[in-house]
């Protein structure tokens, strides 16, 4: 599909305001750009595929400049749980995308975006030097279902660190 120019525009302009948001705060270029493309009228697989490109290269260079404190064994169960679970995402966002008009994703969204804030502002859960291996499994399969559906993969990880 071809998009046009301003279809074009407003995507860059859209992504760089999220990016800049992600990389102040670590996270968040899902949760601004894909309702942003989704309510500017593009569908939601096509706004979360556009999230996913433009945040891979961003996640991808702050992991190699902060390489010297990962641990690789501690990587490999959240990593790889987290993209286990991406396919099941992006089955749900075709299914969306199939049975529900755009007016109805758009509510799903707006309805994720809440549960979402509403879980970081609402759950007061004391910190922990370590959470058990239950809790890293729920919290990246949840980021990884949620990455696939609408690249917004963030937040569950977010709730996991914090």
């Amino acid at each position: 599909m071809l998009y046009s120019p301003t279809e074009i525009a407003l995507v860059g302009l859209i992504m760089t305001f999220g990016s800049t948001v992600q990389g102040a705060v670590g996270f968040a270029s899902g949760m601004i750009g894909v309702p942003l493309l989704v309510v500017s009228g593009f569908s939601l697989p096509e706004a979360a595929t556009v999230n996913l490109v433009a945040t891979s290269l961003q996640n991808v260079i702050g992991a190699w400049k902060l390489r010297e404190h990962l641990e690789t064994r501690e990587l490999v169960l959240p990593v790889a749980t987290r993209w286990l679970a991406v396919p099941a995402g992006v089955y749900l966002s075709v299914a969306v995308g199939t049975y529900l008009d755009p007016a109805e994703s758009r509510q799903l969204i707006g309805v994720i975006l809440l549960a979402i804030v509403l879980s970081i502002w609402g759950l007061h859960v004391a910190p922990r030097e370590r959470l058990s291996i239950f809790w890293q499994v729920l919290a990246f399969l949840t980021s990884g279902l949620m990455l696939g559906f609408a690249s917004i993969g963030g937040p569950p990880m977010v709730l996991y660190v914090n």
